[in-house]
């Protein structure tokens, strides 16, 4: 009797999202496809300290501290030439540093490698290159957009998120169309789920006629929310209702946690939290930085995103596809938070349907049959 099918899903926990699109694989196999085996590991536990602050933590300091170093860098390495150059000197720092990832993929064994972030693409691929291994490996890009960097010799399978992105590929960087699946971003199959909104706004305290405006900060709470509250608080003039989630920065929730709403203002707070998908069911409007996963989330429950603090580069993909979509749109600075929100709160604006996610299933079944 042959073995399950073995499927090991490897995410880089450079931000929240490319973490979150491989737990949305892994919640799918589990629910959907029993017969699969599979594991979820993260590269960054796999990797030596020095690595990790270099190519994980360095990441994040950028976007947060230095946006403008991030998006030079971004549109630096937006060529293919550069990337080559950049992957030739940094191949034996991957190398030297990645030993006890590789030995915890072999340990495995899989059938199956799907990768929801280029760093560990390229260190496989690297690897299997040397060593003429044939374990076919795909690569889900996790934003509505391309960048160079997650383009990688020796990827089997590329996921995408728009017809628009595969041709790009086979345009620019020359990739077969056979090797490229147009099947959108995986999120948690429990932002498929329908709820009852009515029975949710009652479990929150929540009055049955109110908006529902939800503020996110992030999965790691990098966003300072406050001042997007403090707006809301000053300008809405109407019930409402406001839930704002902090994530996991505990000083944020406390801070959040301090604010004092106008009366006519119901307002509830929360740290980290898996509810979202309950929130999101229940949310008139998200305001939340504009993540590939978010951005899909919210398109996937048919509310609008109002778009804040983007990381310049990758995140202006989502926001253009938002506008395109008319599923949301930038507010630049806070002052146009405010004209945004009464815009999708108006009857003039026409909410869109649900767009129940397939993608981690087709993702699964394509793989597997």
């Amino acid at each position: 009797m042959s073995r399950p099918t073995r499927i090991l899903i490897v995410s880089c926990s450079t931000g929240s999202g490319h973490v979150r699109a491989a737990r949305a694989l892994e919640q799918t196999i589990l629910r959907e496809f029993p017969h699969i085996t599979c594991r979820h590991i993260d590269v960054a536990d796999f990797i030596t300290p020095l690595f990790k602050t270099t190519a994980v933590r360095g990441y994040g300091f950028l976007v947060s501290h230095l946006p403008r170093v991030w998006k030079s860098l971004f549109k630096l390495t937006d060529n293919a030439r550069i990337m080559k150059a950049y992957r030739t000197l940094t191949n034996y720092l991957k190398k030297l540093n990645s030993f006890e990832f590789i030995h915890e993929v072999e340990k495995f064994e899989p059938d199956q490698i799907i990768c929801t972030h280029f760093l560990p693409a390229e260190i496989l691929a690297h690897s299997q290159k040397k060593h003429n291994s044939k374990i076919p490996l795909t690569e889900i890009i996790t934003d509505y957009g391309l960048h160079p960097a997650w383009i990688v010799e020796g990827v089997t399978t590329y996921i995408v998120a728009t017809a628009s992105m595969k041709q790009n590929m086979i345009d620019m960087f020359h990739i077969s169309e056979h090797s490229i699946k147009v099947f959108g971003i995986p999120i948690d199959p429990a932002f498929t789920e329908a709820r009852d909104s009515l029975s949710l706004k009652s479990s929150y305290g929540i009055p049955p006629t109110n908006p529902v405006i939800l503020v996110l900060a992030g999965g790691d709470g990098l966003i300072d929310i406050v001042t997007v509250l403090e707006e809301l608080f000053s300008h809405l003039t109407f019930p409402a209702s406001i839930i704002a989630v902090a994530g996991n920065n505990t000083t944020l929730h406390k801070r959040i946690d301090k604010l004092h709403p106008p009366s006519h203002i119901t307002y509830h707070t929360h740290g980290w939290t898996n509810q979202i998908p309950e929130l999101m069911s229940i949310a008139s409007v998200v305001i939340s930085k504009p993540g590939g996963l978010t951005t899909t989330e919210c398109i996937s429950m048919g509310v609008p995103l109002i778009a804040i603090n983007p990381i310049p580069g990758q995140e202006d993909f989502n926001i253009d596809f938002l506008s395109r979509t008319g599923s949301g749109a930038l507010a630049r600075t806070k002052d146009e938070i405010y004209p945004l929100l009464t815009h999708y709160l108006s009857d003039n604006y026409q909410p869109k349907d649900r767009v129940y996610s397939r993608s981690a299933h087709d993702t699964i079944t394509y793989l597997t049959t």
